[in-house]
């Protein structure tokens, strides 16, 4: 509320610039739960972005956005402690000095080359990537300086402020460039946690886009664990798109019998599996139409998930998404938990999506 206030009294202060825009996006839900009944839900968000250059050294960032639900009846698949109510996951103050940049605030911290994991960023919970726009990914109260050491190469500290002390995350990151490469080594700590090393690179072969990212964790419990993923991507001359990913999750299980699920629920562990592959397509149909189909499976149980979409933009500002979540697998398994299991009582139900996002 503090960087809001400022915000809102800059017009006084001469030579302060401001910026304002956002978005207005209605989504319409249809669930289809795992015994066949349908649940149809509408919200709409609204998300403001306001800006002021206050001086060539100093700017602030606020984005508040209020959620509005409404729905025929519970659905514990959305968290409700964000609906009808003013949440600010972006509010930040920004120092450009001569030797750093430092951002104070609620901010996006994003550290790895993965598209869908990101074994070397643990400042952020995974997320389906192709299901959740950046814009709407949580922030996270921080520190953060970046030192620059030539035009490709710096340092990155990140130190976040919020929580239990004596559990917070500090990390540093180095990167560089050398040939066709952007290559990055960090090193977090956890406090009482434990720590963990990570390298990642990401750059061109042959036309080919490849990305590789690991981690090595060590707590108390999980000594010498490893996290990683390798990926590939290209783009054919008659535009189709075609991206994969393989994670290697090694706090996760070889067979779906000896799964924590406690640890899943609990959100201890975001991944229950050893072995993951996502498998991407994307096409653009002309200049304001694409069309994606993204795969995601667990190779371990052969449960997965499927999520079509298709965007279009209607008008300058105006753009439709058309979008589904389709789950399949055998009972038990990641995607399709056990009833008896599962305290929402909504995994593993099939979710179809139409939105409407009008920009200003």
């Amino acid at each position: 509320m503090l960087l809001l206030t400022l915000w809102l009294t800059l017009p006084s202060v001469a030579g302060a610039e401001l910026d304002f825009g956002g978005y207005y996006k209605n989504e319409l839900l249809y669930i289809v739960n795992r015994e066949g009944k349908g649940i149809v839900a509408d919200v709409n968000k609204l998300r403001l972005r306001l800006g002021a250059d206050i001086t060539s050294y100093l700017s602030i960032r606020v984005e508040p956005q209020y959620v509005n639900l409404i729905k025929s009846e519970q659905i514990p698949l959305l968290d409700e402690s964000e609906i009808d109510k003013v949440d600010f996951d972006r509010a930040y103050a920004e120092i450009f000095l001569p030797a750093a940049d430092i951002t104070v605030g609620v901010q996006r911290v994003a550290w790895g080359t993965g598209y869908l994991w990101n074994p070397t960023d643990v400042f952020n919970p995974f997320a389906l990537a192709f299901a959740i726009a950046e814009e709407e990914r949580n922030g996270v109260d921080a520190v953060r300086v970046e030192v620059p050491l030539g035009n490709l190469s710096g340092l990155d500290f990140v130190v976040l402020t919020a929580g239990d002390l004596t559990k917070t995350k500090k990390g540093i990151r180095g990167k560089t460039n050398i040939g066709m490469f952007d290559y990055s080594m960090s090193y977090i700590a956890y406090g009482e946690d434990g720590s963990q090393v990570g390298f990642d690179a990401s750059g061109e072969i042959f036309g080919f886009g490849v990305r590789t990212e690991i981690a090595q964790i060590h707590t108390t419990n999980e000594a010498g664990t490893v996290k990683a993923i390798a990926g590939w991507n290209y783009t054919f001359e008659n535009g189709l798109g075609v991206d994969i990913e393989y994670f290697f999750n090694g706090m996760g299980e070889k067979h779906e019998d000896n799964y924590d699920w406690n640890a899943y629920f609990s959100g201890e562990l975001q991944q229950l599996a050893h072995s993951y592959v996502y498998l991407g397509f994307s096409k653009l149909l002309d200049e304001i139409t694409e069309a994606r189909l993204s795969f995601l499976v667990n190779a371990v149980d052969e449960s997965f998930i499927v999520y079509p979409s298709y965007w279009r933009n209607l008008h300058e500002n105006v753009d439709l998404f058309i979008e589904a979540l389709i789950v399949s697998g055998a009972e038990g398994t990641e995607f399709k938990p056990d009833p008896a299991l599962d305290p929402t009582g909504f995994l593993g139900s099939n979710m179809y999506f139409a939105k409407l996002k009008f920009s200003f």
